[in-house]
Protein backbone atom coordinates (compact mmCIF):
# COMPACT_ATOMS: atom_id res chain seq x y z
CA UNK A 1 0.00 0.00 0.00
CA UNK A 2 2.81 2.25 0.76
CA UNK A 3 4.17 1.70 -2.56
CA UNK A 4 0.95 2.69 -3.87
CA UNK A 5 0.84 6.21 -2.21
CA UNK A 6 4.35 6.67 -3.26
CA UNK A 7 3.96 6.22 -6.85
CA UNK A 8 0.90 8.00 -6.68
CA UNK A 9 2.46 11.51 -4.95
CA UNK A 10 5.41 11.14 -7.11
CA UNK A 11 3.02 11.10 -10.22
CA UNK A 12 1.25 14.45 -8.81
CA UNK A 13 4.52 15.93 -8.17
CA UNK A 14 5.39 15.77 -11.78
CA UNK A 15 2.36 16.44 -12.55
CA UNK A 16 2.65 19.50 -10.92
CA UNK A 17 5.53 20.23 -12.08
CA UNK A 18 4.57 20.34 -15.63
CA UNK A 19 1.54 22.16 -14.98
CA UNK A 20 3.14 25.00 -13.62
CA UNK A 21 5.07 25.30 -16.90
CA UNK A 22 8.08 27.66 -17.14
CA UNK A 23 10.88 26.12 -18.46
CA UNK A 24 13.61 25.57 -16.79
CA UNK A 25 15.70 27.87 -19.73
CA UNK A 26 13.29 30.94 -18.04
CA UNK A 27 12.71 33.39 -15.69
CA UNK A 28 10.03 35.74 -15.23
CA UNK A 29 11.44 39.00 -13.76
CA UNK A 30 9.30 41.86 -11.86
CA UNK A 31 9.12 45.35 -10.36
CA UNK A 32 13.05 47.25 -10.79
CA UNK A 33 14.46 44.08 -12.97
CA UNK A 34 11.47 43.85 -15.69
CA UNK A 35 11.78 47.69 -16.06
CA UNK A 36 15.39 47.18 -16.53
CA UNK A 37 15.21 44.56 -18.91
CA UNK A 38 13.00 47.20 -21.60
CA UNK A 39 15.86 49.56 -21.86
CA UNK A 40 18.40 47.56 -23.98
CA UNK A 41 20.99 49.58 -25.19
CA UNK A 42 21.87 47.52 -28.88
CA UNK A 43 18.37 46.95 -30.12
CA UNK A 44 14.83 48.81 -29.97
CA UNK A 45 12.92 47.39 -26.91
CA UNK A 46 9.60 48.84 -24.99
CA UNK A 47 11.63 50.91 -23.68
CA UNK A 48 8.78 53.70 -23.38
CA UNK A 49 6.24 51.64 -21.58
CA UNK A 50 3.99 53.27 -18.80
CA UNK A 51 3.81 50.68 -16.19
CA UNK A 52 4.51 46.62 -15.37
CA UNK A 53 2.29 44.03 -14.67
CA UNK A 54 2.95 40.34 -13.51
CA UNK A 55 1.87 37.73 -15.77
CA UNK A 56 -0.31 34.59 -14.48
CA UNK A 57 1.40 31.10 -14.97
CA UNK A 58 -1.12 30.78 -17.93
CA UNK A 59 0.27 33.68 -19.60
CA UNK A 60 3.73 32.17 -19.09
CA UNK A 61 2.49 28.68 -20.26
CA UNK A 62 0.56 29.79 -23.35
CA UNK A 63 3.25 32.06 -24.55
CA UNK A 64 5.91 29.45 -24.05
CA UNK A 65 4.40 26.68 -26.04
CA UNK A 66 4.09 29.28 -28.87
CA UNK A 67 7.96 29.99 -29.00
CA UNK A 68 8.64 28.40 -31.74
CA UNK A 69 6.76 30.91 -33.94
CA UNK A 70 9.10 33.44 -32.96
CA UNK A 71 11.06 31.72 -36.05
CA UNK A 72 8.45 33.32 -38.74
CA UNK A 73 9.61 36.99 -37.76
CA UNK A 74 12.31 39.31 -39.27
CA UNK A 75 13.26 41.84 -37.42
CA UNK A 76 12.81 45.31 -37.35
CA UNK A 77 16.31 46.03 -35.62
CA UNK A 78 19.08 46.12 -36.08
CA UNK A 79 20.60 42.96 -38.04
CA UNK A 80 17.40 43.94 -40.44
CA UNK A 81 15.30 40.89 -41.92
CA UNK A 82 17.62 38.10 -39.51
CA UNK A 83 15.32 35.40 -38.19
CA UNK A 84 15.41 33.70 -34.92
CA UNK A 85 16.33 29.57 -35.65
CA UNK A 86 15.18 27.25 -32.57
CA UNK A 87 13.82 29.66 -29.81
CA UNK A 88 13.22 27.24 -27.50
CA UNK A 89 17.23 26.64 -27.45
CA UNK A 90 17.94 30.32 -25.90
CA UNK A 91 17.64 31.55 -22.07
CA UNK A 92 15.13 33.86 -21.50
CA UNK A 93 14.27 36.52 -19.43
CA UNK A 94 10.58 38.00 -18.99
CA UNK A 95 9.11 40.90 -18.21
CA UNK A 96 5.33 42.18 -17.94
CA UNK A 97 4.88 45.45 -19.40
CA UNK A 98 2.26 47.90 -19.98
CA UNK A 99 3.04 49.51 -23.46
CA UNK A 100 1.11 51.25 -26.15
CA UNK A 101 -2.38 50.75 -23.71
CA UNK A 102 -1.72 46.97 -23.67
CA UNK A 103 -0.15 44.18 -21.42
CA UNK A 104 2.42 42.74 -23.19
CA UNK A 105 5.27 40.32 -22.50
CA UNK A 106 8.97 41.67 -23.50
CA UNK A 107 11.03 38.57 -23.86
CA UNK A 108 14.87 39.16 -23.47
CA UNK A 109 16.84 35.98 -25.03
CA UNK A 110 20.33 36.12 -22.89
CA UNK A 111 22.06 33.38 -25.50
CA UNK A 112 21.71 29.99 -26.01
CA UNK A 113 24.59 28.36 -23.43
CA UNK A 114 24.39 28.54 -19.49
CA UNK A 115 25.33 31.75 -18.73
CA UNK A 116 28.69 31.92 -17.00
CA UNK A 117 30.67 34.20 -15.08
CA UNK A 118 34.96 34.14 -14.57
CA UNK A 119 36.27 33.41 -10.75
CA UNK A 120 39.94 33.48 -10.10
CA UNK A 121 41.53 29.72 -8.85
CA UNK A 122 43.20 31.22 -5.54
CA UNK A 123 45.41 27.49 -5.81
CA UNK A 124 46.73 28.03 -9.61
CA UNK A 125 45.96 32.04 -9.71
CA UNK A 126 43.80 31.71 -13.15
CA UNK A 127 40.52 32.44 -14.13
CA UNK A 128 37.74 30.05 -15.19
CA UNK A 129 34.16 30.00 -16.03
CA UNK A 130 32.03 28.77 -13.84
CA UNK A 131 27.68 28.81 -13.98
CA UNK A 132 26.26 32.17 -13.16
CA UNK A 133 22.23 32.11 -11.78
CA UNK A 134 22.27 35.88 -11.44
CA UNK A 135 20.18 36.01 -14.94
CA UNK A 136 17.44 34.33 -12.93
CA UNK A 137 17.17 38.11 -10.41
CA UNK A 138 18.92 40.60 -12.37
CA UNK A 139 17.75 41.75 -16.01
CA UNK A 140 20.85 41.17 -18.50
CA UNK A 141 21.11 44.26 -20.44
CA UNK A 142 24.34 43.90 -23.33
CA UNK A 143 25.27 47.22 -24.83
CA UNK A 144 27.50 47.29 -27.60
CA UNK A 145 26.49 44.01 -29.98
CA UNK A 146 26.73 40.96 -28.89
CA UNK A 147 24.40 37.50 -29.33
CA UNK A 148 20.92 38.17 -27.77
CA UNK A 149 17.38 39.50 -29.01
CA UNK A 150 13.92 40.99 -28.03
CA UNK A 151 10.59 39.97 -29.03
CA UNK A 152 7.39 41.11 -27.58
CA UNK A 153 4.05 38.87 -27.02
CA UNK A 154 0.57 39.85 -26.63
CA UNK A 155 -1.40 37.49 -24.50
CA UNK A 156 -4.28 38.89 -25.79
CA UNK A 157 -3.81 37.60 -29.06
CA UNK A 158 -1.09 34.88 -28.82
CA UNK A 159 0.98 36.44 -31.26
CA UNK A 160 4.51 37.77 -31.38
CA UNK A 161 5.70 41.14 -33.02
CA UNK A 162 8.53 43.49 -32.73
CA UNK A 163 11.96 40.98 -33.08
CA UNK A 164 14.85 42.81 -32.60
CA UNK A 165 17.95 41.71 -32.34
CA UNK A 166 20.83 43.40 -30.91
CA UNK A 167 23.47 45.05 -33.29
CA UNK A 168 26.93 44.35 -34.17
CA UNK A 169 29.45 45.76 -32.00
Amino acid sequence: MTMKVALALLATLILVSFAMGQREKSVLLTGDEAKRLSKQCSRDSPSDFTNVWVPSEDDIRKMESKLSNISSLRAKCCIEGASIASPNKWYLQYAGLVWHGKRVIYIGAVGRERPTTFERDEATGTFKEVPNDNWKKFAIVICDGGNAWGVIYDPQTGKFSDLSLNGIG
